[in-house]
């Protein structure tokens, strides 16, 4: 079975570019189904798949903006959202541009010391991580 899967989740990921030229949802089904064939939780698949369609950070700005305030990083649906983003990230400069993002979108409700210290904690692994790589 875990062939099987793999064969899918790159086979999908070779016709993606294609399905998605003839219909951008299909791209996105395409990429999505990708991910879970590969093991990603369905937050991590959903998310790589809608980034790949957008490039860029559009669609962190825009989750990011929807979820704003004080304790919008105490609950597990922020840090799941926070972390599933960091985790399509591949270089320094994307993390902090992330970071970046979370601060303008908490700017005017502010964070709670609960989020800074998840953020903080979320972030630092991405950045160590991606030192190492």
């Amino acid at each position: 079975m875990g062939l099987f899967k793999n064969v899918l989740g790159k086979a999908l990921d070779i016709l993606k570019p294609a399905l998605t030229a003839i219909n951008p949802a299909l791209g996105i089904a395409a990429g999505f189904v990708s991910g879970l064939m590969k093991g990603e939780n369905p937050l991590q698949a959903g998310l790589g798949a809608a980034m790949d369609l957008f490039p860029g950070a559009s669609v962190a700005k825009n989750l990011l903006n929807k979820f704003p305030g004080s304790n919008f990083l105490e609950g597990m649906g922020g840090n799941s959202l926070v972390s599933g983003l960091l985790d399509k990230l591949k270089g320094k400069n994307q993390v902090t541009d992330l970071l970046s993002d979370v601060v303008k979108a908490n700017e005017k409700q502010g964070l709670s010391e609960q989020s800074l210290r998840n953020a903080a904690e979320l972030f630092a692994k991405r950045m160590a991580e991606t030192a190492v790589a």
